[in-house]
């Protein structure tokens, strides 16, 4: 009987030396990038991340999620969050781990897409470009932010839609909508996206002529959106507080977007381009260029029908409150890797697959060389210390922690501050469901309302613990009257309920220390950036 090789046996011995170097020299960039990610799998959870985390850890628990936690979010993230602590652990290490999964996940299905507009190298480039794009801590891409998620579901959704294109089964144009769904689902941000889908899928339909078949093929998109959203929403309806979820996801949400001026918007991104482009400018050049020059190429007309839709949608995605914070900018990772991947075909077309390599390599190695510090010399603290301008997020670490050790399962932790990451770590739940003070010190018709409600839950309450934030980035400015009344109602709260100081960590704590214990109670300290810990006698 005759023995057959194995077609992957086949395939490595047809291959040329060249296919051997290019296809070696795209594994190593691809190994720094994971590299990168594993060394900063310790990262202390950022405040977003300890949103999910606590919210995730709450529905494993059994508990109502809009019942203990006042969240902007709609439930995915939390859902997609408890996947994850489900089959990783409850730890910020596994967290990241889970998203290193996902992240590189995004990137084979990005390959995918790309594999659909030109041939195979570049759209092999094109995976690497996401990898790339998302580890920039610009970007912040290294945590586990939602933007991963929703880029996730949204690239299946897009490859269903491509898929369509090719084979015109309805079907899948249902199973698009109902990953376009999920991708909304995980933050309402998605919605540029969803519109971008709609826009391809429209063109696409204008292509066949028939008004018809166009009705019907944006129905059934529509129909596999609502499903997810109708699941969600009955869940909340059924089994949540849905007067707190539709006050903080769509009547306060509504205000918030209102939050930030022309100018404050413009300041923002102007700073995000200006940090993006100096880090990492030959790839994120490469894709300005393309964006404007692809009209004007032959070889890249038949793409813009694709590209451009995927482009305003990302901008949207990016610019919704016009706040531009750095992860919003991962929603351009995606249209970015795209754009990429038709300009290195027409490398490889114009000149060879040696150019494309090349011109790939030294974007590549430039973002590396001018981040060495950061990919290979930073430690997980470190990390987090720069790229979050010293926000107490180590710090919080060690209150959690402490907290996990010291008290009782069923003793409450009250945050005053907008850490929620530190109930997460002590495994233990708040008297409060407003876990980030924010809202209060806002310019919006409800703060007055939101702040005496906070006030009302902790009286009614008491806490067996109180962790106090003295960072000042936590309340605005000190001068303000909100700021005033929430100190004073603290401070207050703690003298009158006989709380004792049994902690005090300094900010940042490499520049001072912490002390634990009655101790505690004999130290001064003139810094105003500190967390303390007090515990009801």
């Amino acid at each position: 009987m005759l023995r057959t090789e194995p077609p992957i046996v086949s395939k490595l011995k047809s291959l040329k030396a060249a296919d051997i170097a290019i296809f070696g020299i795209l594994l190593l960039i691809g190994g720094v990038v994971l590299y990168v990610r594993f060394r900063h799998l310790g990262m202390p959870l950022e405040r977003d991340e300890g949103e999910y985390a606590y919210g995730a850890q709450l529905l494993l628990q059994g508990e109502e999620l809009y019942d203990n936690v006042y969240s902007l979010k709609w439930p995915g993230i939390f859902w997609s969050y408890a996947a994850i602590l489900l089959v990783f652990g409850q730890t910020a290490s596994a967290i990241h781990f889970g998203v290193v999964i996902l992240n590189v996940s995004t990137a084979y299905l990005v390959y995918k897409l790309c594999k659909h507009l030109v041939s195979s190298l570049p759209a092999l480039i094109g995976g690497l470009c996401y990898l790339i794009f998302t580890i920039q801590r610009e970007l912040q891409g290294i945590t586990a932010n939602s933007e991963h998620f929703v880029i996730f579901y949204f690239s299946i959704a897009l490859l269903f839609i491509f898929k369509y294109r090719a084979q015109l089964k309805p079907p899948l144009l249902f199973w698009a909508g109902v990953f376009s769904g999920l991708s909304f689902l995980n933050k309402q941000h998605a919605i540029g996206y969803l519109l971008a889908a709609f826009a391809i899928l429209l063109l696409f339909e204008m292509e066949r002529v028939n008004l018809k078949t166009t009705i019907k093929s944006l129905v059934i998109y529509s129909s596999g959106i609502v499903l997810p959203l109708l699941i969600a929403l009955l869940w909340v309806f059924v089994f949540d507080n849905s007067d707190r979820f539709w006050f903080h996801t769509v009547t306060y949400a509504r205000e918030y977007v209102t939050l930030i001026t022309v100018d404050e918007a413009w300041h923002e991104l102007s700073k995000r381009i200006a940090e993006n482009m100096s880090v990492n400018p030959i790839l994120w050049g490469l894709f300005a260029i393309t964006v404007i020059t692809m009209p004007f190429i032959a070889l890249t007309k038949k793409h813009w029908k694709i590209l451009y839709p995927l482009l305003f949608g990302a901008m949207i995605a990016t610019s919704i409150g016009f706040y531009f914070r750095p992860h919003y900018v991962m929603f351009m990772a995606l249209a970015g890797s795209l754009f990429l991947a038709v300009t290195f075909e027409y490398i490889l077309f114009k000149l060879s697959p040696v150019a494309a390599i090349a011109v790939f390599v030294l974007g590549s190695l430039s973002y590396f060389m001018l981040e060495k510090e950061y990919l290979f010399e930073w430690d997980s603290n470190w990390t987090s210390y720069q790229m979050y301008y010293r926000y107490p997020f180590r710090e919080a670490k060690i209150v959690g922690n402490y907290l996990s050790a010291e008290s009782q399962p069923n003793d409450r932790v009250l945050v005053i501050g907008a850490e929620p990451q530190i109930n997460f770590y002590a495994q233990r739940k708040s008297v409060t469901g407003y876990i980030y003070s924010y809202p209060f010190f806002e310019n919006h018709p409800f703060a007055e309302e939101m702040s005496n409600e906070w006030m009302e839950e902790i009286d009614a309450d008491h806490p067996k613990y109180i962790v106090l934030m003295g960072h000042w980035t936590t309340y605005g400015s000190r001068q303000s009257t909100m700021f005033k009344k929430i100190w004073e109602f603290s401070a207050s709260f703690i003298s009158d309920n006989n709380y004792q100081l049994i902690g005090e960590v300094d900010l940042p704590i490499q520049d001072g220390g912490q002390i634990w214990g009655e101790n505690a109670q004999l130290r001064q300290t003139e810094s105003e950036n500190w967390i303390r810990v007090y515990k009801r006698k």
